[in-house]
């Protein structure tokens, strides 16, 4: 904190002393002007102290204009690890109500951004006050999403698997439903993504019982979409690309009022249209992967990130070296700061393809 506060002060001194001989060439134009008409000898002080007074107070209010318009620079305020500092000194001060309220709170704004570290941090804090406070629905949350799946997208499914199945089970004990099905479905994404796909479907099941109890529409439809996206995945995976097709709409029926999860769609069914291969197939998927790259980067980043590879793949396939590289750093940048492996092992894999001219 000291340090930041050190540098922005070092900002704030550069662009005063910047803006201070601007504004002194400035008045003494003006006063070289004015001293011509009138008499200033007779009130010499008067005049020094009134160019003094302006001088001072124009460069403030231009200082202050900078601070307003974040004209000073922005990347010396570190917004997600300034709120892990406020949650730990919450946690510290077992301040534990207020660790459970802000920490759920913000969840899924740093998630929604990429800041997987800080909500991995934030998410044991809250875990732990949930159980000291006994806040179960909290701490399921936690376990499952903010601890479990967080683990995974950093790469450690191990320590995934274990916190799922953990808040798997205490939700079906306090029958919280929801997190159970949430939960569920996370572990299919995991076996996907570890190519033990023998086990997807049973998750797929279990997931699909426990949303059958789920009573909040709201949540039920979340659910159910979400189950119809990991479905589109997997016959992706399989190469049915009609069944993903239909199970990729499905799941776009339900996100139909949700915009921070329909968005999730563009770029897996602009892969399903890329891997067709046709003439038609790839205009749809460069379509797709166009809405998903001007929808997606204010709701989330890893989904923008994700259209601009499958651009980079087009631009790649017409011979447009030039932009598929500059679509691959964009999202490469995005995914380093997430910590996205997977993803970031694939951006990497094409740059060198380019580097190498094959």
């Amino acid at each position: 904190m000291k340090n930041q506060k050190t540098a922005i002060w070092k900002k704030i001194a550069k662009d005063f002393v910047k803006d201070a001989w601007i504004v002194f060439i400035g008045i003494a134009s003006v006063a070289s002007v004015v001293g011509i008409f009138w008499q200033v000898q007779s009130h010499k002080i008067i005049w020094i102290l009134t160019v003094i007074i302006l001088f001072l107070l124009i460069t403030f209010i231009r200082i202050i204009n900078k601070l307003i318009t974040n004209k000073i620079d922005e990347e010396t305020l570190d917004i997600p690890t300034e709120i892990q500092k406020l949650v730990k000194y919450l946690y510290d001060n077992k301040n534990y109500n207020d660790v459970v309220r802000f920490g759920t709170t913000i969840s899924r704004f740093l998630w929604l951004n990429n800041f997987n570290s800080q909500r991995l941090a934030i998410g044991k804090m809250v875990e732990d006050s949930a159980s000291k406070t006994r806040n179960v629905k909290a701490q399921v949350s936690a376990l499952i999403d903010d601890i479990g799946w967080t683990y995974h997208i950093t790469g450690n499914s191990d320590k995934a698997k274990t916190n799922i199945n953990n808040g798997i089970n205490k939700a079906e004990t306090n029958q919280l439903y929801y997190f159970a099905a949430k939960g569920e479905r996370h572990l299919a994404g995991i076996e996907a993504e570890n190519g033990n796909r023998q086990n997807i479907l049973q998750h797929f099941t279990n997931a699909q019982q426990y949303a059958q109890k789920i009573t909040e529409i709201p949540q039920k439809n979340e659910i159910n979409g979400s189950l119809f996206l990991a479905k589109a995945e997997y016959f992706y995976e399989d190469k049915d690309y009609l069944q993903a097709e239909t199970n990729l709409l499905e799941a776009r029926s339900l996100f139909e009022n949700d915009s921070d999860r329909i968005v999730k769609t563009h770029s897996l069914l602009g892969n399903i249209y890329l891997a067709q291969n046709t003439e038609n197939s790839i205009q749809k998927a460069k379509d797709e992967f166009n809405d998903g790259y001007r929808n997606c980067k204010n709701i989330r980043k890893n989904e923008y990130a994700r259209n601009a590879v499958g651009l980079a793949k087009i631009e790649m396939n017409e011979c447009n070296m030039a932009n598929a590289k500059q679509y691959l750093e964009d999202a490469k940048t995005i995914f380093i700061g997430g910590n996205k492996t997977k993803e970031l092992k694939e951006v990497n894999n094409l740059l060198t393809q380019i580097n190498n001219g094959i």
